[in-house]
């Protein structure tokens, strides 16, 4: 849920609010990014928005809280949340299958028969294995398809800055259309999921709390 829905709702709560002159409450937000990329990241991270600031100013903070999911990382998180842990292993899996040199689809089959073996997501998988096989696919496509075009800019000697924001927004065009198919579905899930890990960290917090009391 975005800070300006959640806002939204807690005002709405409280009819009239926006017309009193003493200072309205609202929920401390909190913002997790979830990474499962190639590159080497800690477990967490915590980043800064005035991080990008080209002149230091105050004022205006907001951080976002990075959590690595990939699989192997934050054991005590993916324990408290099987279904981002089974998905963690699902894309390991994958990966796994590509490094051995199998091919998209025999990779993907693969990890979706090892995650269910392993009794992770084994329901999810078991109704729609053929929308995790598109997912999974379409996160590969869409990488190769990005270095490609990279690739045939770089050779073809189009590196000017116009031409690069040309191949840019075509490539954001075609990013789109390879996600639409299954991105709705996975939305729902990753909400899903960081409301269970919310829930999951929060109560990890208070019983942080209650063991130092």
């Amino acid at each position: 849920m975005s800070s300006q829905k959640l806002f939204s709702v807690s005002i709405m709560r409280k009819p009239g609010v926006l017309y009193l002159k003493p200072l309205v409450k609202i929920p401390a937000p909190e913002y997790y990014v979830f990474y499962n990329g190639t590159e080497e990241a800690p477990e967490r991270e915590d980043m800064r928005l005035s991080d990008a600031f080209e002149v230091p100013s105050e004022g205006y903070e907001w951080t976002a809280h990075l959590i690595n999911v990939n699989a192997g990382r934050n054991d005590e998180i993916m324990d408290c949340c099987p279904a981002l842990k089974g998905y963690a292993l699902l894309v390991e899996e994958f990966r796994d299958g590509k490094r051995k040199g199998l091919s998209d689809n025999a990779a993907a089959e693969r990890a979706i028969q090892k995650t269910i073996d392993t009794g992770y997501l084994v329901d999810y998988l078991g109704k729609i294995q053929a929308e995790a096989k598109t997912m999974l696919l379409t996160e590969f496509d869409e990488k190769a398809y990005e270095e490609d075009i990279r690739e045939e800019a770089f050779n073809e000697g189009r590196v000017e800055g116009r031409e690069e924001g040309r191949e840019e927004e075509r490539l954001n065009t075609e990013r789109e259309r390879l996600r639409a198919g299954a991105a709705e579905k996975r939305v729902r899930e990753l909400e899903e999921m960081l409301r269970q890990l919310g829930e999951n960290i929060r109560r990890m917090k208070m019983t942080g709390i209650n063991r130092k009391k």
